[in-house]
């Protein structure tokens, strides 16, 4: 039986790593949209957190682009097997990306509601949770693009693993800027916009742990299909 032409074959494969690629640039777009959340905290920089909501749309542009290839790759080639499950996969961390932008929009959005309170600061003991939950998402964010793009499944499985302690760690965080309300000076308005920040990066967490659930479907683990 012939095979198909190695031109074939050859732009075929450089169809599917364009798509790995495209999810690794919107990956690395989101990063970096979270990573000058954290330098607007650390700032109080206004004109930081403005930004970060102006480049959303280049999220979205992103979004649009990667949707465009898969769809194009799949109507022409119609790939099978392994293929078939990073094509799959690709679409649902494409989702869970444009969803992390989302979130990080929010953040910034609340930031800046927050950067115009009466106090016009944050806290400094809030500022340091909110920066320790921030890094630590950032650093979950990549490792889980990371694994995708690399195809490291043993990564993957670390990252699902870990999640339970960043929520007990997240609850206390909580804990702690609403008993400050209740024995200092802190506005009430100061602790409900500091908790959303803190819950937007949480939910980054569980973003996450959702794209390296879509690394470990390329294994056919059954357990960690998307969804």
């Amino acid at each position: 039986m012939s095979s198909q032409p190695k031109h074939i074959v050859h732009s075929y494969d450089e169809e599917l790593a364009e798509v790995r690629r495209q999810v690794g640039t919107m990956g690395e777009l989101v990063a970096t949209q979270l990573e000058k959340l954290m330098d607007a905290v650390v700032r109080e920089d206004s004109a930081v957190a403005f930004g970060i909501t102006k480049r959303e749309a280049w999220v979205n542009q992103l979004e649009v682009e990667a949707d465009t290839q898969i769809f194009v790759l799949l109507a022409k080639r119609c790939p099978v097997a392994g293929d078939l499950r990073l094509v799959m996969a690709a679409s649902k961390i494409v989702t869970h990306l444009e969803r992390a932008g989302d979130e990080v929009a929010k953040a910034a959005n609340v930031l800046l509601e927050q950067f115009q309170c009466e106090s016009g600061s944050i806290p400094a003991d809030s500022r340091d949770a909110i920066l320790e939950t921030g890094r630590r998402a950032y650093g979950v964010l990549r490792e889980a693009i990371g694994a995708f793009t690399a195809t490291d499944f043993a990564l993957a499985r670390r990252l699902i693993g870990s999640r339970g302690s960043s929520h007990s760690e997240l609850e206390g965080s909580m804990r702690r800027i609403m008993e400050s309300v209740a024995v200092g000076p802190k506005p009430l308005n100061d602790a409900v916009n500091l908790i959303l920040i803190l819950k937007v990066l949480d939910r980054l967490n569980d973003l996450a742990v959702e794209i390296a659930k879509d690394v470990l479907f390329l294994a056919e683990e059954p357990a960690a299909a998307p969804g």
